[in-house]
């Protein structure tokens, strides 16, 4: 019994977040927002993500054991600002998760300007994305662009097919995966049932950390703001020829910042 009773009150303190009194217990932090921090990439980088699948008639998203070179699918993650003293555009919350009266500013000022305009301007899109009645212990922290994008740009550095030289756009033979995390919030930061499930170990959905993908090829992206500030490219339509492609992504935002990079050589199995 004393074994259940204590088991018991560690899961409670795990999950509450109400305000407790006593000053011997430890109390969890809340979170107020879902979101951890919003940018403006200044660049990108590129991955394969080996062994994902997607399921688009059931629209699920699963890792299988082995990769295949059947299975191609490029990551893309927008970096936060390269290491600088003062980035300008990085914008999370002051004081950090946790803390209720430091400003935490590396030991500067605490009423410095500069991180005051980081929260007001954190404040800001947390109030346009509506994302202001999470209050959970823990959640994802998650990185968001706070700018759309426009276009997606991809090409290889070999022939494709005869109808698809080395250099032209190859968008069209890739669906694009991205977590809307506007979407998820309005559901009442519930999974949207028409959206993706992003499935990890075992095929299990993350259930602390609810999550909407959605993946379409042709479409206006600008449509969907504040998205993860991470996409995945379904590579859905083979090569002529197995061979080891290089491809070449290249992204243009709303504001008109393009930002490009490579994805690491990856051998692909092709039509012969």
């Amino acid at each position: 019994m004393k074994k259940l009773l204590i088991i018991t009150l560690t899961i409670t303190l795990l999950i509450s977040c109400d305000n407790d009194p006593s000053p011997y217990i430890i109390k969890p932090s809340c979170n107020k927002s879902y979101i951890g921090a919003f940018i403006k990439c200044d660049s990108l980088k590129i991955t394969h993500a080996d062994g994902l699948v997607i399921d688009e008639e059931n629209k699920l998203c699963y890792w299988l054991e082995d990769s295949s070179q059947e299975n191609i699918v490029i990551g893309v993650n927008g970096q936060q600002p390269t290491c600088q003293k003062y980035p300008t555009n990085y914008f999370c919350q002051f004081p950090y998760i946790g803390s209720t009266d430091i400003l935490m500013s590396n030991g500067d000022n605490p009423n410095d300007p500069y991180y005051l305009d980081i929260q007001a301007q954190y404040d800001k899109y947390i109030e346009e994305v509506g994302d202001t009645t999470y209050n959970k212990a823990g959640g994802r922290g998650v990185i968001v662009s706070c700018v759309s994008i426009k276009n997606i740009s991809i090409t290889a550095n070999k022939e494709f097919d005869k109808n698809y030289p080395a250099n032209t756009d190859l968008s069209s033979f890739f669906l694009i995966l991205f977590d809307d995390i506007y979407a998820t919030i309005k559901n009442n930061y519930i999974h949207v049932p028409e959206s993706y499930t992003f499935c990890y170990l075992n095929h299990v959905p993350s259930i602390d950390n609810p999550e909407s993908w959605r993946c379409l090829s042709k479409t206006n992206l600008e449509d969907y703001l504040f998205t993860e500030a991470f996409w995945l490219l379904f590579l859905n339509r083979k090569p002529e020829k197995t061979d080891t492609y290089t491809f070449h992504i290249k992204i243009t935002f709303a504001d008109g910042t393009v930002l490009e990079n490579d994805a690491p050589p990856i051998v692909i199995k092709g039509k012969n």
